[in-house]
């Protein structure tokens, strides 16, 4: 019923319930309705809607769904205070197969130790979470640590039907790569055509994370057209897992893939997000980088990023900089990290930055 549909959701905290009661009145409901659909009719509800609602009780959780109920289970948040052991986040949604990619965020550059995330048991209504500190700096500057991250059910979505164009995928990958074979395809896995076929652009917006945590050796999600110097392309496209310079010791473990279109810029429900794969412009620890991003007018909250292929001689993972990582409205700051030379040759990054619930 369309009366069950909140009209607002509280400020992101774990523990609290909804601080408002849901309106009764079918004039309230186009604040949570895409803004290209003027009726109040319940009948004229987009098809990509569900039927379905998340419950509002205990287990409830407002972590970035805005209070409403996407086909795809989008929700997105910012995790304060991560620590290095792992604490449960608890999602508004129940999910049939999980996708989860996080960004962690560092403030002091050069100055904070290199940390990675780590995610596992993620099923359910909810996933793990903690950071790893995979280099110390000079002066040793231990979690916590703010990380952003994007949930969502996996699948192959379109605009027309589901408001969105993405695909999710969860993918078991056994191989391991470092920097000595950073072309060796057979260690990765290999996404068809056909399961991007729904993503209009040619170039495609890449996210992806680890997503399990089997193996002692922490790896980084990574993607290439078979040549590691090159991001993915529709037609030869790879991803994998790496450990940078490390020997190789980590074993089987699951991936999780977020493909989206290519420079978008779109309203989702209450949010707006824009996506994109930036330019080759992103380096290392030892520099603020930004990246400029289409905005309409709508108030950033949530980055996630991505490195796509590398050219330098180390892998690497993205951070996003600062203590806010928005530099304003319409760009913010990043960095990629490694555990050898904190400096980094300059990278591609794919990102997908997400408004606030008045998007």
């Amino acid at each position: 019923e369309p009366s069950q549909i909140p009209s607002s959701i509280p400020s992101l905290n774990p523990s609290s319930e909804p601080s408002s009661t849901p309106s009764t009145e079918p004039s309230q409901i186009p604040s949570l309705l895409p803004s290209s659909n003027p009726s109040k009719d319940p009948s004229q509800i987009p098809s990509f809607l569900p039927s379905s609602e998340p419950s509002m009780g205990p287990s409830f959780s407002p972590w970035g769904s805005c209070g409403y109920n996407y086909d795809t289970k989008l929700v997105v948040g910012v995790v304060d205070d991560v620590m290095d052991s792992f604490q449960t986040i608890t999602l508004p949604f129940t999910y049939t197969k999980m996708v989860v990619v996080t960004t962690p965020v560092n403030v002091g550059g050069m100055s904070d130790d290199a940390v990675a995330t780590r995610v596992k048991e993620a099923a359910g209504n909810s996933f793990e979470l903690k950071v790893v500190v995979m280099k110390q700096a000079s002066t040793p500057n231990n979690p916590p640590r703010k990380v952003h991250f994007i949930v969502v059910e996996e699948g192959e979505y379109t605009k027309a039907t589901n408001g969105i164009n993405m695909v999710a995928q969860q993918v078991v990958v056994t191989g391991t790569q470092n920097n000595a074979n950073p072309n060796d395809i057979a260690q990765m896995v290999q996404i068809s055509s056909t399961q991007v076929a729904n993503i209009p652009t040619a170039r495609m917006t890449v996210l992806g994370q680890v997503m399990t945590a089997n193996s002692a050796q922490v790896s980084i999600f990574w993607a290439h057209n078979g040549n590691h110097n090159y991001p993915p392309e529709k037609n030869s496209f790879y991803v994998g897992k790496h450990v940078n310079k490390e020997a190789i010791t980590a074993g089987v473990e699951t991936l999780g893939v977020i493909i989206l279109e290519d420079n978008v810029e779109q309203a989702y429900g209450p949010r707006s997000f824009s996506a994109s794969l930036g330019p080759d412009s992103v380096g290392g620890m030892d520099t603020v980088w930004e990246y400029a991003f289409t905005n309409s007018g709508w108030t950033p909250e949530v980055v996630i990023a991505s490195q796509n292929a590398f050219t330098g001689l180390g892998m690497g993972w993205m951070n996003l900089r600062g203590a806010s990582p928005f530099v304003n409205s319409s760009a913010f700051q990043l960095a990629i990290d490694e555990t050898d030379d904190r400096p980094h040759t300059s990278e591609e990054v794919s990102y997908a930055v997400f408004s606030d619930c008045n998007g």
